[in-house]
């Protein structure tokens, strides 16, 4: 995995927590109101509009989530990571942008700006009248007085709605995950990210949870998938009491098929032990797949 794509990850993987567009915003809109002045003035009817309009931007531009699994899996999540940082910082500068104005209109300075980040505090921005009523749009225009506020609860409910979909839209994408092509490079790369981001033991821990115990064939159960010492070990229970050993060539299989599916974690030096116990005959088979047998 190269740089830029385990970049991308890691704001992937920071992105799940949920708050990565909020603090986005923060940043951009401290930075530019630190650095970006404007006399500009703006009536609130037009501010609310035009703060509906950002929010739906910001909330269509979600859909992006949806082909972030085939970015991670086809290397080139940077570029979705790229767009949403894009995004939310340029929401962050609309927005203060937006509220300067509008606090220019309604307090004679933009020095009240930061009320339109703060909830209930934002009514004040949003609600108090100009200062100076000479100079007033035409109330003909859509971007003025009560067809901009109408517009505005409309595109916010659009937005609303978008942001929904976008999550339903994420959601099927995930549960879908296993049945695409995708999925076993999917899952080679997060356990590169894994690995490179919180060592080995980080990686082989991915690989344990994706498995799920239960039936593997008719007398065959996953009983559990456990990580010690880098040693990913898959514990199985044979029902069948007349199984009492494996064939040696059916081992080799096995063997030999663990070093081609584990062959990064094996490379980066971990291992990987297949164990096969009966109730009946105790452990009939420990098969470990590590660099020095998989050689």
């Amino acid at each position: 995995m190269d740089t830029l794509n385990f970049l991308g990850m890691l704001y992937v993987d920071f992105a799940t927590i949920g708050v990565h567009a909020i603090l986005l915003v923060i940043v951009s809109a401290i930075l530019t109101d630190l650095l970006k002045r404007t006399t500009h003035k703006i009536p609130r009817s037009t501010y609310f509009l035009n703060t509906s309009l950002v929010t739906f931007a910001g909330s269509i531009s979600q859909f992006i989530w949806v082909a972030v699994f085939g970015a991670i899996a086809n290397d080139y999540v940077f570029l979705i990571a790229a767009i949403d940082i894009t995004v939310w910082l340029t929401v962050g500068y609309v927005l203060i942008m937006l509220s300067k104005a509008r606090s220019n209109d309604a307090f004679g300075s933009s020095g009240y700006a930061a009320l339109g980040f703060i909830p209930i505090a934002n009514f004040v921005l949003l609600l108090k009248p100009s200062m100076d009523t000479t100079t007033q749009p035409a109330a003909k225009s859509a971007t003025f007085g009560a067809p901009a506020v109408i517009i505005g609860f409309i595109v916010l409910g659009l937005g609303r709605a978008a942001g929904m979909e976008a999550e339903k839209a994420v959601e099927h994408q995930v549960s879908s995950l296993p049945q695409t092509e995708n999925a076993q490079s999917l899952s080679d790369h997060y356990y590169q990210f894994y690995d490179r981001k919180d060592g080995l033991a980080a990686g082989l821990e991915y690989l344990a949870s994706l498995e799920k115990p239960g039936r593997i064939d008719e007398i065959t159960d996953l009983v559990s998938v456990s990580v010690k010492d880098d040693v990913l070990t898959y514990d199985f229970v044979i029902t069948d009491s007349s199984v009492t050993g494996f064939n040696i060539g059916w081992v080799g299989e096995v063997q030999a098929g663990n070093c081609i599916t584990f062959a990064m974690a094996i490379k980066n030096g971990g291992s990987v032990r297949f164990v096969y116990k009966s109730q009946q005959n105790g452990e009939l088979e420990n098969i470990l797949s590590d660099l020095a047998t998989c050689s």
